[in-house]
């Protein structure tokens, strides 16, 4: 289990919520993976490299990229985990990934296609899913944690209070398992509704817990999983 502190720093924001993806991804990788120290990540739109220092706590080798490359804060954060010798940074741009095929024994991201396809730009979306799958080793696994959609309320307080989310193409669930068809297994799990408007809250917190036992997966507001090739 990991201390609340890391738990934070590696998810950033409504820490309760997007937990739940990195714990699941953590639970991924110790039942898919043996030597975990002779396996390459590439972590995709990581930018303030929360994502990357939960790979290089695990013993994974990281390549922590953004399209303009990640931010100092990344690097800072690194170095006070101690862990800048399993990590590279790199300009990476998921729709036009530039490694050969076969590359990778796990790619990943966390809240990114939506900003990859801003303004409904699908055809990056679909674009960036196929680099995925192309760069992946057979076998290699996605891990993912991606914002949904949710219901009308979400929508609204996130253009209300998110200057970015206007742009910001939040995906539905049925386009996110769509998406995953390309790979020959795969895993989608939803969480979230609350914590969207009041984060982190231990009542807010107990409310969601109980409520996304019980509504439809397609009004929760966070999707993640993964993906095998």
């Amino acid at each position: 289990m990991f201390e609340k502190k890391l738990l934070a720093d590696i998810v950033e924001w409504d820490i309760y919520t997007w937990s739940k993806g990195i714990l699941y991804w953590n639970a991924t990788i110790d039942r898919l993976f043996e030597n975990l120290d002779k396996r390459v990540v590439l972590d995709l739109g990581a930018r303030n490299g929360g994502t990357s220092l939960f790979f290089a706590t695990k013993g994974l080798n990281c390549i922590c990229s953004d399209l303009k490359g990640p931010s100092e804060q990344a690097r800072k954060l690194h170095k006070r985990y101690d862990v800048l010798g399993l990590i590279r940074y790199e300009c990476v741009d998921c729709t036009s990934i530039d490694y050969p095929d076969n590359t990778f024994d796990i790619v990943a991201f966390k809240s990114v296609m939506g900003s990859v396809g801003a303004n409904n730009n699908f055809d990056n979306i679909n674009n960036a899913f196929d680099e995925i799958h192309r760069v992946l080793k057979p076998g290699g696994t996605l891990l993912f944690c991606e914002n949904l959609q949710g219901v009308f309320l979400h929508m609204f307080l996130r253009k209300k209070f998110a200057k970015w989310a206007s742009a910001w193409n939040y995906l539905s669930l049925d386009y996110m398992n769509q998406a995953m068809a390309r790979f020959s297994d795969h895993s989608l799990h939803t969480y979230g509704f609350f914590n969207c408007m009041i984060q982190d809250n231990k009542a807010i917190n107990w409310f969601d817990h109980k409520l996304c036992q019980r509504i439809n997966p397609k009004n929760q507001y966070m999707c993640y999983g993964h993906a095998q090739k």
